[in-house]
């Protein structure tokens, strides 16, 4: 199997306004991969000064924050890095705050504090290193809509739900069983927490989750959803606002895949406010992934 994914970025205008995004979902359910796009109205993991950078071995919170300073240095800018692993499927958010130092006529950029944060900008210091890494791997599989060492993606059948807008869980669930089986998949054999992209005919597409191996329904929406245009969009088609306002950036992911054959590409390059968008090519067929506005 050969999955690669790229990532393409388009310059967008200065004048959108900040929007508060609320979880349509259960409290109790908006935490890892559930809370990845949960914002509040103090959203800052993506906004401001982002840069994204690749990690040989990363896997550990020290070994992301080791490669998110020495980014941090390079660059001379505070920030939010996001440490994409090359050795496993896992990326991390590391807050950078510092200072330019000028020294015997030399400048350069001392690090005063970091911090591993969730996509809420809120601190993950006081979760146990397990937690922090499970965190890790659910961030990845949301920023690649796919888990990278067992990629799969998902063509819905009309007879099931020919659209995400305004469809049910009773019809889109059984339709990826369905679908899986068709790739001669048994959904049972896939293990909990894995995340797949499910496109349907209209050019929709969404994001689920592996909750269970027995249930009924044993895929949930992680609530992260894209029209036909390929916007992040709420169940009933409205668009998600942008909630990133400012800021630059950049950097750049190039990492190999994890399962046999596999290879992913994964870039974003130094522009201001952008749409960053997703294409897939899983098994010689082109899937779009969507897109999703961010500083960069």
């Amino acid at each position: 199997m050969t999955i690669r994914y790229t990532a393409d970025l388009i310059r967008q205008g200065n004048e959108l306004k900040k929007t508060q995004i609320f979880c349509e979902i259960a409290p109790l359910l908006c935490g890892i991969i559930l809370g990845l796009i949960c914002f509040s109205e103090s959203a800052d993991a993506v906004n401001g000064y982002v840069y994204v950078t690749p990690c040989g071995t990363c896997k550990t919170t020290a070994q992301f924050t080791t490669q998110a300073i020495t980014a941090a240095t390079a660059q001379h800018q505070s920030g939010t890095y996001t440490v994409v692993s090359m050795s496993q499927p896992s990326a991390a958010y590391i807050q950078i705050t510092g200072h330019q130092v000028l020294n015997h006529g030399s400048v350069y950029f001392e690090v005063t504090t970091t911090a591993p944060i969730d996509a809420n900008g809120n601190s993950l210091g006081g979760e146990s290193e397990t937690s922090q890494e499970a965190y890790y791997a659910a961030l990845d599989q949301t920023l690649f809509g796919a888990n990278r060492s067992i990629p799969t993606s998902v063509n819905e059948p009309d007879e099931y739900a020919g659209s995400f807008i305004n469809s049910d869980d009773s019809e889109v669930v059984p339709g990826i069983g369905y679908a899986l089986l068709q790739k001669g998949i048994n959904q049972g054999s896939i293990p909990f927490g894995t995340l797949i992209t499910v496109h349907f005919s209209d050019g929709t597409s969404a994001q689920y989750t592996k909750a269970s191996a027995t249930a009924t329904y044993q895929w949930t929406w992680n609530q992260i959803a894209y029209n036909s245009a390929g916007k992040l969009m709420y169940r009933n088609g409205t668009p998600v606002g942008n909630v990133n306002t400012a800021g630059a950036g950049g950097g750049s992911f190039n990492g190999p895949g994890f399962g046999a054959g596999s290879d992913f590409a994964f870039e974003l390059l130094f522009q201001n406010l952008c749409t960053l968008s997703f294409s897939t090519s899983l098994d010689g067929e082109l899937y779009d992934l969507g897109s999703f506005q961010i500083p960069c």
